[in-house]
């Protein structure tokens, strides 16, 4: 996976299989047209059927499957089936606002499923089949400033984010002896349709409103595919255990 020194600073993801959860809209889909452009074989796993056919119409060549990624062995199944992949990209959450004191067990149990526990099943179907066929891959988990920063009503998914960060690096170590490389990366609100449709959940003086970085006022998709594939290829091919902070300095604060 190493890169010439005398190489200019790009990579083409051409001819590599990639996996990319969640890839129906925001993140998921930018994700999937910058690869897709770039004649990488893409799949993806998306909940919503309607947007699985509506991907399969904009990029004939892409493998999409429609299934609720909180089935452990159901989803195992499909990626097992796709065969070895060289990225991964876990991008499939929810996000749920709530007050503590008014969360119920299965909101709790619906955040931690989906947003931790396919993690889980995800990787691991992925990294075996990357293990078994001696692939030297590379996983990226999105993560959330979240697992850095109190904000109100979401205590349960800040917490499966402050998970997958420990998680990242608990992967790293183990996987470091197969040369799979593991990161994760970090993200503000970003204009996604799930920021938009719960932004009003987002009290004035939210912490997400004290970016300290002049410029933009939101966060683009596009924005933080560059970041994201930048740690995922081999551009960084000596970086793994780390989480990459994409918040417009929002942290710093």
């Amino acid at each position: 996976m190493s890169q010439s020194s005398e190489s200019s600073i790009n990579y083409s993801f051409a001819g590599k299989k990639i996996l990319i959860t969640g890839g129906g809209k925001g993140l998921g889909r930018a994700l999937i047209e910058r690869v897709y452009k770039d004649n990488a074989s893409v799949f993806t796993l998306e909940r919503d059927a309607a947007l699985v056919e509506q991907l399969k119409k904009d990029f004939p060549k892409i493998t999409a499957e429609t299934v609720d990624v909180s089935n452990w062995k159901q989803t195992q199944k499909i990626i097992e089936g796709f065969g070895p992949m060289d990225y991964l990209v876990n991008n499939a959450g929810i996000i749920i606002f709530e007050d503590f004191v008014n969360i119920t067990e299965d909101q709790v149990n619906k955040l931690l499923d989906v947003d931790l526990k396919a993690v889980y099943s995800i990787t691991q179907a992925v990294v075996r089949g990357m293990i078994s066929n001696g692939v030297a891959g590379s996983i990226v988990n999105i993560g959330s400033i979240g697992a850095y920063i109190g904000t109100k009503g979401t205590s349960v998914y800040n917490s499966t984010k402050a998970a997958i960060l420990m998680l990242t690096k608990n992967l790293a170590l183990e996987l470091g002896q197969h040369n799979i490389r593991v990161n994760s990366v970090s993200p503000t609100g970003m204009n996604t349709p799930m920021f938009a449709a719960n932004a009003h959940e987002l009290p004035p003086d939210s912490c997400l409103n004290r970016k300290p970085l002049a410029g933009e006022k939101i966060l683009e998709p596009d924005v933080l595919v560059n970041s994201i594939l930048f740690i995922l290829s081999p551009l960084s091919s000596f970086t793994t255990g780390i989480d990459l902070l994409v918040d417009g300095g929002v942290v710093a604060c």
